[in-house]
């Protein structure tokens, strides 16, 4: 039986109980303390576990970036909380095996060439958004400076928790604050020209299951603008790997974690 909780309650419990209960070393515990918090945080800190999905994971594991090292920390400290969350009941299924480290998207074609750069293709609304996060990521650094002082001063650092909070709170907000820049920097606003013919990003579309008339609508957005609550999912996803290129009339074939589903194209827009 499944345990309710939100995500940031289970982060929460992670957070106390985690490392021990996986045996983790206090590196590894720390990083998939990290880890465990910003997923929280894309996916939704109040959302209940029980409704993680393997999509879910794979569309995040796709957000990341970075060289590969530090990919597969991160990738590594995400499997351990994941792991922890089937342990203590609050998923379904261990979706561990769901959290892959992502292949080097940059490549050298010789000593002196420079990496190949990734291009982030983002709908209007997803890019205003980010710029809006983070305005006010850098507007909380000074409140997380004054945090940092003032726990400083406790000169007992052996047992300074407001101390070690302070630091992960800056450490998560420095590295998010990297991760935005680094997307805004290559990205790529689609614009209503940018779509041709097919289902591409920043589509709406309306989908039919033909097995159980169904009707569904959503928007295939870049992962970083996943929303499932709004019906934005990710063009990463098994669904948005399945429609895009196609076309009104098209019918396609998902594998999902119930069994494969058919489903027909209704309706798009751009």
């Amino acid at each position: 039986m499944t345990i309710r909780a939100t995500l940031a309650e289970a982060v929460e419990q992670f957070t106390t109980e985690g490392g021990a209960k996986l045996k983790l070393s206090a590196a590894k515990r720390r990083s998939a303390e990290t880890q465990a918090g910003r997923f929280s945080k894309w996916y939704g800190e109040e959302r209940p576990t029980s409704d993680l999905k393997p999509y879910d994971v794979e569309s995040y594991v796709n957000t990341i970036s970075g060289n590969s090292s530090d990919a597969a920390e991160r990738v590594e400290g995400l499997r351990n909380f994941l792991e922890f969350l089937a342990k203590s009941e609050l998923t379904e299924t261990n979706l561990k095996s769901h959290a892959r480290a992502p292949r080097g998207r940059a490549s050298r074609r010789s000593s002196g060439a420079s990496a190949e750069v990734v291009v982030h293709k983002l709908t209007a609304e997803g890019h205003a958004n980010l710029v809006t996060e983070l305005e006010n990521l850098k507007g909380q650094r000074g409140l997380i400076a004054e945090s940092l002082s003032d726990a400083r001063a406790d000169k007992d650092f052996r047992e300074n928790a407001p101390l070690d909070a302070a630091r992960e709170k800056q450490a998560l907000n420095e590295s998010r604050i990297s991760e935005i820049e680094s997307l805004l920097k290559h990205a790529q606003i689609v614009g209503e020209g940018d779509h041709g013919n097919g289902i591409s990003i920043g589509s709406t579309i309306v989908v039919r299951n033909l097995k159980s008339e169904r009707e569904q609508r959503f928007t295939l957005v870049h992962p970083r603008e996943v929303n499932p609550a709004a019906g934005r999912i990710s063009l990463e996803s098994p669904v948005g790997k399945a429609l895009l290129g196609r076309a009104p009339g098209d019918e396609v074939q998902v594998q999902a974690p119930s069994g494969m589903l058919t489903l027909k194209i209704e309706s798009v827009e751009h």
